[in-house]
């Protein structure tokens, strides 16, 4: 038998009856706030760490209306990923889930604006993450800050987080950008044992390899996490 259930996050509910499973959905407004996340950057070195990174519940630009959770920076490395991450409760103690994510974002990141190397908006990415250990950035062995779920083998970099493909909206040059929403969806590649206390951390952040200037506003996302039986 499956139950599911929806969570609120002003409120905690209750765990489901003994011996039964539950689908549970987490879901987030952002143009209510943004209250419970916390920030971060991975994926860079100390001679090229973002200096402008900033998180802010901010009015849309035009043609927005409205407020969404913004996220900023200039990518100095090329690789710069800046995230934000919020713990759940819900999940049923020792079940396996897996987890299917729908965002919706807001941006100008465009395929006509490129830089020196080529990239251009079209290279930024969103990337999402389930965890029941607490996301944080660590500095490995080849000196780069990454998120404590990679691992590093010598040149190999192995990630547990999931990257569901570009969030790019147009095709205007550099000088002509146009702020456009679009909805990214997709299941994360790695399922989750759900611990003693029901908690999951879900990190949703934009990685890129373009070297300029990254606005993405978040403006709902929500996580289904599927009871495997």
């Amino acid at each position: 038998m499956k139950c599911v259930v929806a969570i609120s996050f002003a409120t905690l509910f209750s765990q489901c009856s003994t011996g039964n499973t539950c689908d549970t959905t987490f879901e987030e407004n952002f143009s209510q706030g943004v209250s419970g996340w916390v920030t971060g950057l991975s994926d860079y070195t100390d001679a090229n760490k973002p200096t402008d990174a900033a998180w802010a519940f901010d009015t849309l630009p035009s043609p927005g209306s409205g407020s969404a959770y913004h996220l900023s920076l200039t990518n100095r490395s090329q690789d710069a990923m800046i995230w934000t991450k919020k713990l759940f409760t819900g999940l049923e103690p020792g079940v396996t889930y897996s987890f299917e994510v729908d965002v919706g974002v807001f941006t100008n990141a465009s395929t006509g604006c490129a830089d020196s190397s080529g990239a251009t908006g079209a290279d930024t990415h969103l990337m999402m993450l389930a965890d029941t250990t607490e996301p944080s950035t660590t500095q490995l062995s080849d000196g780069t800050w990454r998120l404590n779920s990679d691992t590093l083998s010598g040149t190999t970099l192995t990630r547990t987080i999931t990257d569901l493909g570009s969030i790019s909206v147009g095709s205007g040059d550099c000088a002509h950008l146009t702020y456009a929403a679009k909805q990214v969806s997709g299941s994360l590649q790695h399922d989750v044992v759900a611990p003693s206390d029901g908690n999951v951390w879900v990190l949703m952040g934009v990685d890129a390899k373009y070297s300029g200037k990254i606005d993405v506003f978040f403006q709902t996302m929500k996580v289904s996490a599927k009871a495997q039986s």
